[in-house]
């Protein structure tokens, strides 16, 4: 089973999580969906800005 996590906030963004205690997630790299949801979040909140 390949895994991907991704922790997100509104001050935080969407941002991989790609270990935990050393331990890799999945191939220790960002994920499609994750990488994807991080440039809509960056698009809409550029968009958005005052």
């Amino acid at each position: 089973m390949c895994g991907r996590a991704f922790s997100t906030s509104a001050s935080g963004l969407v941002n991989p999580v790609v270990r935990i205690d050393d331990t890799p997630i999945g191939a220790g790299l960002p994920g499609v969906v994750t990488q994807r949801l991080r440039q809509i979040y960056l698009e809409r909140s550029r968009a958005s800005a005052v």
